[in-house]
Order: C-alpha cells, then structure tokens, then sequence
C-alpha cells in the first residue's frame, strides 16, 4: 500500500478467521478479525494486517507464514 496503517484482507466466505486466527499463531502470525471493526453486519471472512510499524523483510515473511497457515487451515476444513 501506499498509505495508511493497515491492509484488509478478503478470504473465502467458509472461513471464519475468529478460528483460523489460532492457526495462524501457530505458525507465528497474529492479525485482527475484521469482525471487529464492523458496527453492524459483521463479515467473518475478513482479517487486518498491520504494517505500518514492522521492516519489510517482516511483512515479508509474515506474507509466508499467513499462506502457509491458509493452506493448512483449507486442507483442515475440506
């Protein structure tokens, strides 16, 4: 991004990412549920990620991680 403080990500509708967020600090990587940020209508596909205070190579590896964590929590709800 550009700008700002955080990113939003979009994930597909099965996942709940109040349940997916415990597997992905497994693997190190901790995010907010964008449900929490909703004053009404809550999505619970939908996560933010912080960049604004951490160095690239960070994100970079945070990037990693949260994929990894993704495909193992998909393969855990197929």
């Amino acid at each position: 991004p550009q700008g700002g403080f955080f990113v939003w990500v979009t994930l597909p509708e099965a996942i709940d990412v109040e349940i997916y967020m415990r597997v992905a600090a497994d693997e190190g990587v901790v995010f907010f549920p964008g449900s929490w940020f909703y004053a009404e209508n809550a999505r619970t596909n939908v996560l933010r990620l912080s960049f604004s205070t951490v160095p690239e190579p960070r994100i970079e590896e945070g990037i990693a991680r949260l994929g990894h964590s993704l495909r193992k929590h998909l393969a855990s709800i197929a």
